[in-house]
């Protein structure tokens, strides 16, 4: 796993590409991804996201957490690996249409089911 600083110093030149270790992946998640994205000065807006291109062989997703960019909806993953998604769709009670448009997402019953 490719600390985010890292990302940082190679876009500053404190650490070059040649000086990482060459016997394996290198692996991020989408959260540093947004991180880097979101930098606030626009310089480094540019130059962060692309050597997390040129340096990231391997991503993986991060578990699923509202309110972290790279780790929401379609994004993150539950704990058993599923992509958690949402969809939008009609609510129906009562077998009468409510006629709101209402969030489901892919949660699953936890306990025992009745």
């Amino acid at each position: 796993m490719v600390e985010t600083n890292v990302f940082n110093w190679l876009a500053q030149g404190d650490l070059s590409i040649d000086d990482l270790p060459s016997n394996g992946d290198f692996v991020a998640t989408p959260v540093q991804r947004a991180e880097l994205e979101a930098a606030c000065d626009d310089a480094k807006r540019g130059a962060l996201p692309a050597k997390f291109s040129e340096v990231v062989t391997c991503l993986y997703s991060a578990p699923f957490a509202f309110d972290v960019p790279g780790a929401g909806f379609d994004q993150g993953r539950w704990t058993d690996g599923i992509l958690a998604s949402a969809r939008v769709s009609r609510c129906y009670c009562g077998g009468g249409a409510l006629g709101q448009t209402g969030l489901a997402s892919s949660i699953r019953q936890i306990g025992p089911s009745s």
